[in-house]
């Protein structure tokens, strides 16, 4: 769709989305459905040493879970946070109405994990 050659789709439960797949070099993951924990285990089973984990989260417990649970299994994490608003019409004016607030946490290898890695 975007003229990318390199960037493969795979939709599903990553239990099952990654079972008898090549290594990825990275996953991203949204609707964890309570089990950011669990996902992340499988993943970091899976990716390529040096691979990057990309979480897309709305609430502030799952923003902490997907923190620390990357923490915990080695990686550095970077937070976005994107406000997205649409506009709606007030008679003859226009406001602009905020949608739910989407975080994106990034995970790559802690500094040295990645040397590590390559042992």
């Amino acid at each position: 769709r975007f003229g990318v050659l390199n960037v493969e789709v795979v939709a599903g439960s990553a239990r099952a989305a990654l079972e008898g797949r090549p290594q990825p070099d990275a996953v991203f993951m949204g609707g964890s459905g309570g089990q950011i924990g669990g996902l992340l285990d499988v993943v970091c089973r899976r990716l390529r040493p040096g691979g990057r984990i990309v979480l897309s989260v709305v609430t502030l417990e799952n923003l902490n879970e997907a923190v620390s649970g990357l923490k915990a299994r080695g990686f550095a994490a970077e937070m976005t946070l994107v406000n997205v608003a649409r506009s709606k019409s007030i008679a003859d004016l226009t406001r602009f109405e905020a949608l739910t607030p989407v975080f994106v946490v990034t995970g790559t290898p802690a500094p040295g994990k990645e040397e590590e890695d390559d042992r």
